[in-house]
């Protein structure tokens, strides 16, 4: 779990879609990774702007500025979160970056979800990142319950390295919703990851890490995102990431 980007969905749904009851959402926030070894240090900033669209889908766009490597990123995303029916959610995403020094120069991912009986839900997604001198794809598979105030899931996912390796990862989160629209999560990962761990170089590294983020409500209108996470990047680094991020709800 790559801590330094959260997952758009997170983002995006801090709780289910029903749950929501703004029509529009505006959030920032700016990140920090301690690196050693040789590596420099990361830093990262991100707005985000969020639209209900209907009763039945939410939409975002997303600008991401990102430092890695002592270079440069910016990058733009936009997606979309849809219940299709009482039982079947879709969620999709796509984005890139113009420059693409560290950040991919193309991006996509899209899941679909099908809710079960007694909270469960379960969820296939595919997804694709193209560089300058390097493709990866894949494919996930997540199980998830909730109840009461908790969420726990757990997901599988592989990537390939076109012209490569595969790397098959696992991943493992339990959830506390509190006070109506504030989260905190416990998230674990371990396996192997495609991974760009230096400005031309994409490769498949074993990975470990454990990292705790939310979401704490403030006021009705305000919230404060926050994300702590420690992973091992194989023998090359280990990284230390922090992130703060305001969040307004109108």
């Amino acid at each position: 779990m790559k801590l330094s980007v959260l997952t758009a969905l997170f983002f995006l749904l801090s709780m289910p879609l029903q749950a929501q009851s703004y029509n529009q959402a505006l959030e920032a926030g700016v990140g920090f990774d301690s690196l050693t070894g040789n590596y420099d240090n990361w830093q990262s900033a991100y707005i985000q702007y969020e639209r209900s669209l209907s009763d039945e889908t939410l939409g975002y766009l997303r600008f991401n500025q990102t430092r890695r490597f002592d270079l440069s990123d910016n990058e733009v995303l936009t997606g979309f979160y849809t219940e299709l029916n009482e039982n079947w959610q879709l969620f999709g995403e796509l984005g890139g970056s113009g420059t693409s020094r560290v950040r991919p120069e193309l991006q996509g991912q899209i899941i679909l979800s099908r809710a079960l009986n007694n909270g469960y839900l379960i969820s296939v997604g595919a997804h694709r990142s193209r560089w300058p001198t390097s493709t990866t794809q894949g494919y996930s598979l997540q199980l998830e319950r909730y109840f009461s105030q908790w969420r726990w899931s757990y997901r599988i996912r592989q990537d390939h390295l076109l012209g490569g390796d595969s790397a098959l990862s696992h991943a493992a989160t339990l959830s506390y919703f509190y006070d109506d629209w504030s989260a905190i999560t416990l998230a674990l990962n371990q396996g192997e990851e495609a991974e760009k761990i230096a400005p031309q170089q994409v490769l498949i590294t074993n990975v470990k890490g454990i990292s705790v983020y939310g979401l704490h409500q403030l006021s009705p209108s305000w919230g404060l995102r926050w994300a702590m996470s420690f992973n091992q990047q194989g023998d090359f680094y280990d990284r230390r990431g922090v992130l703060l991020g305001l969040r307004y709800r109108f």
